[in-house]
């Protein structure tokens, strides 16, 4: 599994984990809605746009 895919991954399950506990705790009932879109845009975070950032940084420093 590439490290990208494992960032991803836990970038989805984290935002998810996150979106649920503030949704239970607001409303009373997680909102499973706002709990999928936070996990697809977390994946998206961890999985296409960290790694640009993580090359852009390293171009930087060098």
């Amino acid at each position: 599994m590439s490290n990208r895919l494992k960032a991803g991954l836990q970038l989805a399950f984290l935002h998810a984990f996150i979106m649920f506990i503030v949704s239970w705790l607001l409303g009373g009932e997680p909102n499973w809605t706002y709990v999928s879109g936070f996990a697809v845009g977390g994946f998206i975070g961890g999985y296409f746009v960290q790694p640009f950032f993580e090359k852009r940084r390293k171009k930087r420093a060098t």
